[in-house]
Order: C-alpha cells, then structure tokens, then sequence
C-alpha cells in the first residue's frame, strides 16, 4: 500500500513538473446497483455503474444533464438495464437519431452490454459509444 501511495504521489508531481494531464482513464468509479434506483450528480463523473447481483431487470433515473458528466453503464448480470433521462430530458442516439423527450433507453437482458452517455449540454445526454443494442424503451 505504501508503494502505491508513494508511486502515486510521484506520478502527480511528475504531472505537475510536466504541465500535462494525467491520462483520462486512469481512474474509474465503480457503482454497483443491483435493484432500481437514482443515480446522483456525483456518481456520473468518470464512473462505470453494472448490475451486479441484479435478479432481475433494473431501472435507473439519471440526474439532471450537464456538460461534462460521463457515464458507462454495463450488465454485469443477464438482466435488462433501463436509463431514463429526467424529466423531459434527451438522450441522443447513434446514427444521429433521437429519442423523443423523456424516453429511457434499455439493453438487451445479457452479459456484457455497455452504454457510454456524455452530459453535452443542459438537458441531453449523447450516445457515445455501444456494445449490444439499447433500444427506447419510451417515457
């Protein structure tokens, strides 16, 4: 543990000497919800949420949409995902469809469907990246 601490505060001083960034994928919250629930403000920024432990399909309100919140959402158990934006919020599709106001979107009841959702602005989240087909799963 100590090696890590002291290798970690070496890297952040290197950072600070260098000027640059660390990497953006260095560090990841992971949240596990295994039943139906809100997700809150502080839980969207550079986090991965699953569905471990789930014994069946869940559903997840999203905080309000904000510029630079980020999320992935995987299934971790064989069980159905759904976000649902809040209130009359947008998420956009791929291809670059969008869902009406309000809609959630749902993946597919197996293993291993991701969704990445970028805050892009007040009110809309963006599709950035999918694995399995998510689909509308409507208001």
């Amino acid at each position: 543990m100590r090696r890590v601490l002291v290798l970690l505060l070496s890297l952040l001083a290197f950072d600070a000497l260098a000027g640059s960034a660390l990497p953006t994928n260095w560090l990841q919250l992971v949240i596990v919800k295994p039943s139906s629930g809100s997700l809150n403000a502080g839980e969207v920024y550079r986090s991965m949420v699953t569905n471990t432990g789930a014994g069946a399909g869940i559903e997840l309100e999203l905080p309000a949409a904000s510029v630079g919140m980020n999320l992935e959402v995987c299934t971790n158990a064989p069980f159905a995902i759904s976000l649902d934006p809040a209130g009359a919020e947008v998420i956009t599709a791929q291809a670059p469809a969008t869902l009406a106001s309000g809609d959630k979107i749902t993946s597919p009841g197996s293993l291993g469907a991701c969704v990445r959702l970028v805050g892009v602005g007040a009110g809309t989240w963006a599709m950035v990246s999918v694995t399995g087909t998510w689909t509308d799963g409507g208001p």
